[in-house]
């Protein structure tokens, strides 16, 4: 399966698109939770409170992000698989992190549901035909392929971590 051409998902996602390397898309995103998990480990319950900037999510919550937008884009994309045409809406992840109050959660359960969303997200694209990742949707007015979404699942984290990396560690 080809990369997704800048028309099939909005400009304002290429930055994360850009960012997946080539190769089979669902092999990536097993060897990202490879990664990711290695690196989440390497944080403890008190370092994950920690914010690089007054305003600026903790660890903690970064990683709530990530398990509530992998959340939603997959299933955009199962929406999408399934033909449904209808115009989901967008979500706004400030609100979220701060409905969420991850804070005052445990970071091991984060760590635990991270891995547990990325097993869902690999096996929701493991077995689609080729039709399939041609399908389109759309969210916020925009058109999406499900061969876009599974580009920026893996883009979105891509970016989120190189940010816990240069930022946060």
């Amino acid at each position: 399966m080809n990369r997704p051409t800048t028309k099939e998902y909005p400009e304002w996602y290429d930055k994360y698109v850009q960012t997946v390397p080539d190769g089979n898309i669902v092999e990536i995103m097993t060897s990202q939770l490879k990664s990711a998990a290695a690196l989440l480990n390497k944080i403890d319950e008190q370092k994950s409170l920690y914010r690089y900037a007054e305003g600026k999510w903790s660890i903690k919550e970064l990683l709530g992000h990530l398990n509530d937008t992998e959340r939603v884009l997959s299933y955009r994309a199962l929406r999408f698989i399934r033909k449904d045409k209808t115009d989901l809406a967008t979500m706004d992840e400030n609100k979220f992190v701060e409905a969420a109050e991850f804070d005052k959660k445990q970071f091991e359960p984060l760590k635990k549901e991270f891995r547990f969303i990325r097993k869902s997200t690999i096996m929701l694209f493991d077995d689609l035909n080729e039709n399939c990742w041609l399908e389109t949707g759309f969210s916020g007015g925009k058109t999406f392929t499900v061969r876009s979404m599974a580009y920026i699942i893996v883009g979105h984290v891509n970016h989120h971590l190189n940010i816990l990396e240069e930022r946060y560690l």
